[in-house]
């Protein structure tokens, strides 16, 4: 009988693994073996530096012009950057790939919440087993720094003592790292890797821009695998399917995150705040490929002419054209924002890139095509995804028809609608909902009554534009969800921030005003605000009057629990009402409250 006959076969096993490692170890001072020795069960956090976002106010506004309010109001004070100097770090630098190298890495809170989130699933595990619910792909808008967020990913686990499998597609390997230092490994010899050793480790692949990309063996086999990707159809379906990966959606930048990757990197303000209006919050568009904004523009109405983007109702990540890159020059990918405020990881909701973006692409849609306006329709009723985009593109029709019309046309009278006949001035808002700014203080502009306010950020909350009259305010909505629901607390806010602009406006007869194409659903939605609305105001009487421990309606206990009575005087006298705009007759329609019978 030979020796290799009476061995030991778990001893064999390891001795080839052994072998393994050895054949393919990496030699000393390259940059994965310098990223090992400097971070293996080493803390992360000394690498790490915060700063208040208060310090960067640069891209705040729009330009010297623009009307400040109360500093102390600022809601990027409290909120904290943290960030990499990678001069100060070169064991690290040398991993990051040539394009994503700049000096500072911004660490975003997303990189943050999304490890934080891969980590409790893998330890909630439940009487499934893995590889349910611990296989993710972390997702999102083309050039938000997924790639980057996967080094992130391999920075942490490393710290932690994790043995690690990191695949860039792109370079075909697997660079594995492990208690006895660093191994790059081919396909085949990742197969070699005895179950549990290969079980055990994590898993971090970074997707390339291909179309047909499948899972390597390892996202296939490992329990825990984290892929970072684009959301291009095919790559996302074969990473759900063929990895079993759930979907986490990665929020877009802050304009705080922009500006502190701007001024910490010495980026020219003028060039960033110009691009901006092209590329929206992306950092990549913005910093590093920099697209040419003029054949951005051509492909988007091109594109629009043939009707790429709400063809049938349909949304997709990808065009009729097969370009997903002009969808991504369009939309701004996101989490879906749920009634509560928080986010569903799962599902993804598409908003326009800019305000420029959504202005150029609704002049070049054929609005008063019958079928466009089906598709529309369609965008609003059945495909969640789009429905913002949607409101936005109405919207923008709405306040075209009132203010500017096509050659030929004239302007809409709204006196069917509204105690006017028409809109006399319109300004552009910057900024979120509690906090922002207009595009002009000269006296006279501000004066003018009737008054229509655009906000400029997309994602500008509650509202969709702002008309101010002699007598009222209209709060206009045209993003309407199935089931809408009044978020008086950010109504209030916007109130508050109006009424230091235009002094006395919170006093004004105050209208929530429900804008769409459909005259059923608009009806629908205008019942189920005016109920909602009858029930915040017996809410109100019955705080003030109510014994103690009376029990708020469930809808609006957060709302109420910080708004002072004081502060909801406006609320006695709201009401709501819609307006149905069609664009082929050009026609408004009035929607008021249906009584119950």
């Amino acid at each position: 009988m030979s020796s290799r006959e009476t061995q030991d076969p778990m001893s064999l096993k390891a001795s080839k693994f052994a072998d393994l490692l050895s054949k393919t170890a990496v030699e000393a001072a390259e940059p994965s073996t310098d990223l090992h020795d400097a971070l293996w069960k080493r803390p992360l956090d000394q690498y790490i530096e915060t700063v208040s976002a208060s310090r960067f106010k640069q891209l705040a506004g729009p330009s010297q012009d623009v009307m400040e309010v109360d500093e102390d109001e600022d809601e990027s004070q409290g909120e904290q950057i943290a960030y990499i100097d990678l001069q100060k770090a070169p064991a690290l630098k040398r991993i990051f790939a040539p394009e994503y190298c700049k000096p500072i890495f911004i660490v975003r809170q997303e990189y943050m919440e999304a490890m934080e989130h891969v980590l409790t699933a893998a330890e909630n595990v439940g009487d499934l087993g893995p590889p349910w619910n611990t296989r993710h792909i972390v997702t999102g808008q083309p050039g938000i720094g997924k790639s980057l967020g996967s080094y992130y990913f391999l920075f942490r686990l490393l710290s932690s003592g994790t043995a690690t499998f990191y695949i860039n597609e792109t370079d075909n390997v697997a660079t594995y790292y492990h208690e006895g230092g660093v191994s790059t490994l081919n396909p085949a010899e990742c197969r070699l890797f005895p179950e549990k050793i290969r079980e055990a480790a994590w898993v971090l692949v970074d997707i390339p821009r291909t179309p047909n990309w499948a899972p390597p063996f390892l996202a296939t086999k490992g329990y825990n695998v984290i892929i970072t990707a684009s959301p291009s159809q095919p790559r996302m379906r074969n990473a759900i399917i063929g990895a079993q990966a759930v979907e986490w959606y990665m929020k877009p930048w802050t304009m705080a995150e922009i500006s502190a990757l701007m001024e910490l990197n010495g980026e020219d303000l003028a060039r960033t705040r110009d691009a901006l209006k092209t590329h929206g919050l992306v950092p990549r568009a913005l910093f590093g490929e920099r697209p040419n904004a003029q054949k951005i523009k051509q492909a988007i109405s091109v594109a629009a002419t043939r009707n790429y983007f709400l063809e049938g109702g349909a949304f997709t990540l990808e065009t009729a054209a097969g370009d997903p890159d002009i969808t991504h020059q369009v939309y701004l990918v996101g989490p879906q924002v749920l009634q509560d405020g928080t986010f569903d990881r799962r599902a993804y909701t598409a908003q326009f890139l800019t305000a420029d973006i959504a202005t150029l692409l609704g002049a070049a849609l054929d609005q008063r095509n019958q079928s466009f306006v089906v598709s529309l329709a369609r965008a609003f009723n059945t495909v969640p995804q789009t429905r913002s985009a949607a409101g936005v593109i109405v919207e923008g029709m709405f306040h075209t028809a009132l203010t500017q019309p096509a050659a030929g046309e004239e302007v809409i009278n709204c006196s069917t609608v509204c105690s006017f006949h028409r809109i006399t001035r319109s300004l552009t808002m910057f900024g979120t909902a509690d906090r922002f700014f207009l595009e002009s203080h000269r006296r006279e502009d501000l004066r003018d009554r009737p008054l229509y306010l655009r906000p400029n950020s997309q994602t500008f909350a509650c509202v969709d534009a702002l008309l101010l009259t002699q007598d009222s305010v209209l709060h206009i909505q045209s993003s309407l969800s199935d089931r809408h629901v009044l978020i008086l607390l950010t109504i209030s806010t916007i109130i508050k921030c109006l009424n230091k602009h235009f002094p006395g406006s919170s006093g004004l007869l105050q209208v929530y005003c429900l804008l769409g194409i459909d005259m059923a659903k608009v009806q629908k939605l205008v019942n189920s605000a005016h109920g909602q609305l009858d029930v915040a105001k017996k809410a109100v009487t019955n705080r003030s009057t109510a014994p103690a421990g009376t029990e708020t309606p469930a809808m609006f206990q957060d709302d109420f629990r910080s708004i002072p009575t004081a502060e909801l005087h406006w609320l006695k006298g709201m009401t709501v009402h819609g307006i149905v705009y069609d664009p082929v007759s050009r026609m408004l329609t009035k929607v008021t409250p249906m009584k119950k019978r």
